[in-house]
């Protein structure tokens, strides 16, 4: 099989001009495939309540994430231009914290079982994007402190951002406060 033509056109490329595009289409596809299937039919349970398929959410999202974390460096230019870290977002996070929202947030009995479940959910996704970020630092050789808009913390702990003190942002915020 050929490479695809470069293009000088304003048309963006088509996911199938990638060559690993038809590699994960028939490697990982079809696990990814039943993946969210079965995410998106167990979002239906957890409407009715149904706390243990909020649990196998949790552990299909994880799963997801790791099927991701093969994928996603074997052709950079692919991962961005087709924004698979979204589709990612999407289908193991989004969607299931939007439902567990819902459900932690009822009158029911159960709704503190669901806000477990979406604060276990949340904290993978946390750990998910600290994962991912490592990890392109380390196979991109980027440095995320170095290459950010903003600056971080003393510890370099990158979920506690802070503005610089002078910046607009900060004055903004300051405002807010006040």
């Amino acid at each position: 099989m050929s490479a695809p033509s470069v293009s000088h056109s304003s048309q963006p490329r088509q996911m199938t001009d990638y060559p690993v595009y038809h590699e994960i289409a028939r490697n990982q596809g079809p696990k990814m495939q039943k993946i969210n299937d079965t995410i998106t039919s167990l979002l239906t349970k957890v409407q009715q309540r149904d706390v243990a398929a909020a649990e196998k959410i949790v552990q299909l999202s994880s799963d997801l994430c790791e099927i991701y974390y093969g994928v996603m460096l074997r052709d950079i230019y692919f991962t961005f231009s087709m924004n698979l870290e979204q589709h990612l977002w999407k289908q193991a996070f989004y969607k299931p914290i939007e439902v567990f929202k819902s459900m932690a947030n009822s009158p029911k009995d159960s709704s503190r079982l669901f806000r477990s479940q979406l604060l276990l959910l949340l904290n993978k996704g946390i750990a998910f994007y600290e994962r991912l970020i490592a990890l392109y630092e380390t196979e991109l050789d980027v440095d995320v402190e170095k290459a950010a808009l903003f600056q971080f913390d003393s510890d370099g702990n990158f979920w506690n951002v802070c503005l610089s003190p002078n910046s607009p942002d900060a004055e903004s915020s300051r405002r807010k406060v006040r």
